[in-house]
């Protein structure tokens, strides 16, 4: 495990307070999982966030809004969250790491670090929104979040907020990886709203461990809107998802069989998310 740099320790008691703290050679702790890992070479101060941030989790409007310290595993736990879309977020985060790390990493310290991500992809599939606090407090959907990588800025994120779910929709997730608890060679999820007749009204589908962050596949969302879920048409998106999605090798998989998961990963999304909306 690689020896942490920081010499000096902050725990502000207000969320201003640990803004100003997080100039250079500071970094934010919540969890602590991230950091300890992964430490920023240039890191001299540890800011714990823990006390200005809320961990609590509640209903709001049909949906869900979690406070930023909540952990893994309370949001594993709570009921109405493991019940979401038939189940699918309780199993995203039985994947995530182990039962220990669960139990300290955050969801705000996840999204924070913006890397090795298999909780991305879900929410944003889920068309998850942050609130992010730099001084103002702002919301946004989390793939604008990442698209203007205020990750990497000085800035907080203090909570996410899952909206409620639409009439006839399914949604499904799937990692492959070489065993339970290691880092995904590719992710993917997908949300798909059905319209009465049948056909597709909506559809997220969002592709992650490229090796680079989750996002949305706009190529094979377009070729599913107004078509039907067949056989035929979700061997078409994963086709076009192969052709679409950009890969890259790393010490997990190379850019070719990536390419190959692609494909496999959006068909098994589709077709599991097509499952619950038929048993529905």
């Amino acid at each position: 495990m690689p020896s942490l740099p920081a010499t000096g320790y902050l725990r502000p008691e207000t969320l201003d307070a640990a803004i100003e703290a997080l100039g250079p050679g500071a970094v934010a702790v919540a969890g602590g999982t991230a950091v300890i890992l992964h430490p920023p070479p240039e890191t001299r101060i540890l800011v714990d966030v823990g006390g200005v941030l809320p961990a609590d989790i509640h209903d709001q409007d049909g949906g869900f809004s979690i406070g930023a310290m909540a952990t893994l595993s309370a949001m594993l736990e709570h009921p109405g969250l493991a019940a979401l879309y038939d189940g699918v977020l309780a199993r995203m985060l039985q994947l995530v790491g182990s039962p220990l790390l669960r139990n300290a990493a955050t969801i705000g310290g996840h999204l924070g670090r913006g890397r090795l991500s298999d909780i991305i992809p879900l929410l944003i599939a889920l068309d998850a929104s942050v609130e992010v606090y730099d001084g103002r407090r702002e919301r946004m959907p989390l793939e604008e979040y990442y698209r203007r990588e205020l990750h990497r800025d000085r800035s907080l994120v203090t909570e996410v907020t899952i909206p409620s779910r639409p009439a006839r929709s399914g949604a499904a997730f799937h990692k492959l990886s070489r065993t339970h608890f290691d880092l995904a060679m590719l992710n993917g999820a997908a949300r798909i709203r059905l319209e009465e007749d049948g056909t597709v009204g909506d559809a997220r589908v969002v592709v992650g461990e490229t090796p680079s962050l989750g996002s949305r596949v706009p190529e094979v969302e377009a070729l599913l809107r107004g078509a039907g879920l067949t056989t035929e048409e979700i061997d078409a998106a994963a086709q076009t998802a192969r052709a679409a999605v950009e890969v890259g090798t790393d010490s997990r998989a190379s850019a070719e069989y990536r390419t190959q998961l692609v494909g496999v990963v959006v068909a098994r999304c589709l077709t599991e998310a097509a499952g619950y909306l038929e048993s529905a």
